[in-house]
């Protein structure tokens, strides 16, 4: 027979609460965020964050300068590779280019802010007739730039060549399809213009402002990209028609390496006298690379006449001359 006091000492066991265990990974989770909130990582996020960025702008300046490159030698029947230009070449001869397209539309910008600030907020937070007439423009233009984004990337997957002969107006309109299918979801959004409308969780808004801009971004860079063919295009030809002046080149060779062209003068040396026995004139300087010139004939003819390639050797001499001649 069990005595009264085990009883007691096996009730007193029982009734015990349980001893409390620590939790260690509550701790760990506020010193993580303990640790993103510190100033080092948020410094660190910035780094990496502008870093990215300038990445991203670098590969566009290259893009641009490249293609403004290629147009303006394609017309000659060169290549970029006899430029051999390096990256930082084609980042800086894209820097003049990005002006003209850059200041009208961060003036596009800057107008389109001001008037939203000064104009729309205050209007849609006032009035309800106010609200009304941008809940009908918003039901209108919102699925109507969707349609314009749908048909671009429809049009670019199945008839590339149709788009690409359109020139800059499918970019433009991509851009601007863009821009205002974000903008009428950030009015909807943020004055509920439609309070029926479905509410998407937080991944699908990410999703598609994500791809929102960057349906923008890719509809800037292709424009700047047609803008710099169009450029390269224009200065080629504005060379060829004497628009535009190049320096005048001598060249001497130690034997004759006949070059010829509508404009260009062969005449010998005497050996006695120089080592070069060789001298052309009438020639223009296109270009001059680490191991090489790039020459025109003076009256160069597109489709006629070649562009002389010379190897920088201690073979040759160039002159340029002061005086600049045309393809008059």
């Amino acid at each position: 027979m069990t005595s009264p006091t085990r009883l007691r000492s096996r009730t007193n066991r029982r009734r015990m609460p349980p001893a409390r265990t620590a939790r260690p990974h509550r701790a760990s989770a506020a010193h993580l965020a303990a640790t993103s909130d510190s100033p080092s990582a948020s410094v660190t996020k910035l780094l990496v964050g502008l870093s990215s960025q300038l990445a991203l702008v670098a590969a566009a300046l290259y893009y641009f300068g490249w293609a403004k490159a290629q147009a303006f030698y394609q017309y000659f029947g060169l290549d970029t590779s006899f430029s051999g230009f390096s990256t930082t070449d084609y980042v800086l001869r894209s820097v003049p280019l990005i002006f003209t397209p850059l200041v009208p539309i961060l003036l596009l910008a800057f107008g389109a802010t001001f008037v939203h600030i000064l104009v729309v907020t205050p209007l849609l937070s006032s009035t309800a007739r106010a609200r009304t007439i941008a809940s009908w423009v918003v039901r209108a233009v919102q699925p109507a730039c969707a349609v314009v984004l749908v048909a671009v990337v429809l049009s670019l997957a199945w008839q590339w060549s149709t788009a690409a002969d359109l020139g800059i107006t499918v970019p433009l309109a991509m851009a601007l399809a863009a821009a205002g299918y974000a903008y009428c979801a950030h009015l909807d959004a943020a004055h509920r213009l439609s309070p029926r409308r479905a509410t998407a969780g937080r991944g699908a808004v990410v999703v598609q402002r994500t791809a929102l801009v960057g349906l923008f971004a890719a509809a800037v860079i292709w424009a700047v990209g047609l803008y710099a063919v169009q450029v390269g295009q224009q200065s080629a030809g504005q060379l060829d028609r004497g628009e535009r002046s190049t320096p005048s080149v001598i060249l001497y060779t130690a034997e004759g390496i006949g070059i010829q062209g509508a404009g260009v003068v062969g005449t010998p040396l005497d050996p006695a006298v120089s080592k070069f026995h060789m001298r052309y004139s009438g020639l223009r300087l296109l270009l001059k690379t680490p191991d090489r010139y790039l020459l025109l004939p003076t009256h160069w003819q597109r489709g006629h006449d070649p562009v002389i390639v010379v190897a920088d050797t201690d073979d040759i001499r160039i002159d340029v001359t002061t005086d600049y001649t045309t393809t008059a």
